[in-house]
């Protein structure tokens, strides 16, 4: 890619598309120029999705994990999402209460079934329902991504400090990182859910 970089045949224009600009290794870097794509404003998708007919506690979810209203009804159209959605709640609550739980649950919700194929996504829905922790504990409930939980968050949200949410949503990254590392799926999620209940 470096060489047809450095002496691309004439009139050739290459495009690369990245969502981790940090990843790109700096000679190519040096040899492109950036041009950033803004997402759509989520509101707004969340306004046409629910016009469609889409449940507005998914539609609110899925567009902030997704980047644009074709992405966010693929994801929508997902039988899966919900599903996983769903488990993220459960072992979320199961975690910070029952760690033993959890672990169980975790098995027979994720590893027995199809939806341990979709782990990365997994650990980014925990991050935002840690992050929805914080947005409830200092009252900004309007932001609040998982809306269809707010009695539930509120309950949980005052039985951690900022720090235990912030680092938790440290741990869902590190996890999600470690998982794009080729680190075994279910050793990841074990890592989150103990580290949760300790």
């Amino acid at each position: 890619m470096l060489k047809f970089l450095e002496e691309p045949p004439v009139p050739a224009v290459g495009i690369l598309i990245t969502s981790n600009k940090g990843a790109m290794l700096p000679t190519i870097l040096s040899r492109t120029q950036e041009i950033p794509f803004k997402a759509l404003n989520p509101e707004l998708v969340q306004e046409m999705l629910q016009k469609e007919g889409y449940a507005p506690a998914l539609v609110r979810t899925a567009s902030f994990l997704s980047a644009g209203l074709d992405s966010c009804k693929n994801l929508l159209d997902q039988n899966w999402f919900a599903e996983i959605r769903n488990v993220v709640l459960q072992l979320g609550k199961e975690s910070l209460s029952r760690g033993d739980i959890a672990l169980i649950s975790a098995q027979q919700k994720l590893f027995k079934t199809g939806l341990s194929e979709h782990l990365e996504l997994m650990f980014e829905l925990f991050h935002l329902w840690f992050k929805d922790m914080l947005y409830v504990i200092y009252g900004k409930q309007e932001n609040v991504i998982f809306i269809d939980q707010l009695n539930t968050l509120s309950t949980i949200a005052m039985t951690r400090t900022t720090e235990q949410w912030v680092s938790y949503m440290d741990l869902a990254a590190e996890c999600r990182k470690k998982l794009r590392y080729n680190v075994n799926g279910q050793l990841c999620v074990e890592q989150l859910l103990i580290g949760l209940a300790s």
